[in-house]
């Protein structure tokens, strides 16, 4: 599929209401930022990053950056990222795209997975699509020429300098891993449940993973259970015993005391003022 191509079909689903998207924005960023590594089975995620360095995990493996850039996540792509901001202008937007019927072929990569330097214009429409403060927002159909603003205006090129990596592929053993431990967030698995899925043992798992993931299995699923309750959230589309039963929690307190106990804050408080996505 071609580029003109996928973006015309974006275009019919999102003005047909056939998909859901949201934004995300965080900007005015001073502290580290840490994404765990994970992917959707469904969304198509676009992501800006500026101000900031770091690192970004795209196409199966880590690439340092040091620049401004664009990066697009595929259905079913692992991508996360470690941001360092440099100067007053870091922030991150955030746009994800869920369609209800496939679009076409996506072998071909229509956007590329990574640019750098992005043009401002496409900032400043990232912008208008999120929230800041509160960054979440479902998108209506009065965004929908926003959103495809944006993919028109999106760049062509790949990484150059970007293109500097970290260290080889992702080994196929800790991606099965990372599958699995994405589709047990509500019931978090033990180590050998994960190595048995992963066709592995748990010593050899434990190793694989750090050494891709930069961290445990362990510390990975609680990351991205975190990460889950953030998002969920910030939606305030549902109570907080509703999504401690939806991430599997025995109830609104112990939900409440775990996550007070990761983020030093309560699910209500970190609702009213967000820190991190």
């Amino acid at each position: 599929m071609n580029r003109d191509l996928f973006i015309r079909e974006l275009a019919i689903e999102l003005f047909a209401s056939a998909c859901s998207a949201s934004a995300l924005r965080h900007d005015h960023l001073v502290e580290p930022l840490d994404i765990a590594p994970h992917h959707h089975d469904n969304e198509i995620q676009f992501d800006l990053v500026r101000g900031c360095r770091g690192k970004v995990f795209t196409s199966g493996r880590w690439l340092r950056f040091d620049s401004d850039i664009a990066l697009v996540a595929y259905p079913g792509e692992t991508h996360g990222y470690t941001l360092e901001p440099t100067d007053a202008t870091a922030a991150v937007y955030n746009i994800k795209v869920e369609p209800n019927t496939p679009l076409g072929s996506l072998n071909a990569v229509p956007l590329p997975r990574l640019a750098q330097h992005p043009s401002a214009g496409l900032f400043e429409t990232a912008a208008s699509l999120s929230v800041s403060i509160n960054p979440y927002i479902a998108l209506e159909n009065t965004s929908i020429l926003g959103i495809l603003s944006l993919l028109i205006a999106w760049p062509d090129g790949g990484p150059s300098s970007v293109r500097r990596g970290l260290g080889d592929e992702i080994h196929p053993v800790v991606e099965r891993a990372v599958t699995t431990i994405e589709e047990n967030l509500h019931d978090p698995l033990g180590l050998d449940d994960i190595a048995r899925a992963a066709g592995i043992s748990s010593r050899q798992l434990a190793r694989l993973f750090e050494q891709a993931m930069g961290m445990t299995p362990h510390r990975y699923s609680t990351t991205r259970r975190l990460d889950r309750a953030k998002t969920v959230l910030l939606s305030n589309q549902l109570s907080i015993g509703e999504i401690a039963d939806l991430l599997g929690f025995s109830g609104h307190a112990t939900f409440t005391r775990w996550f007070a106990q990761h983020t030093g804050m309560t699910p209500s408080g970190f609702r009213s003022n967000p820190k991190v996505f």
